[in-house]
């Protein structure tokens, strides 16, 4: 959920300090920077964060099912059960 560099969208990050470490940490935007640190496929559901405005159809807490594939084509996304079996 924390993590040492903002990142993973164009969205603005909630920032917090961590107390033991004596550090800013940002409460987690995406997760498709594990793909970028070199994990082929990544899902997850659970909670994201982006500090930014609230209406209808935004909220700055919300949860999200996601997953990505590295070097996938559209054939792995319209199949997707064929791939995480």
């Amino acid at each position: 959920m924390m993590n040492m560099i903002a990142g993973g969208a164009a969205a603005h990050p909630f920032v917090t300090h961590h107390n033991d470490l004596n550090m800013k940490v940002y409460m987690r935007i995406a997760p498709e920077l594990l793909v970028v640190g070199g994990l082929d496929r990544v899902y997850e559901i659970g909670k994201q964060f982006r500090n930014e405005g609230i209406d209808l159809t935004h909220n700055p807490e919300f949860t999200t099912c996601e997953f990505y594939m590295a070097f996938a084509d559209y054939n792995h996304i319209l199949h997707p059960n064929k791939v995480f079996n």
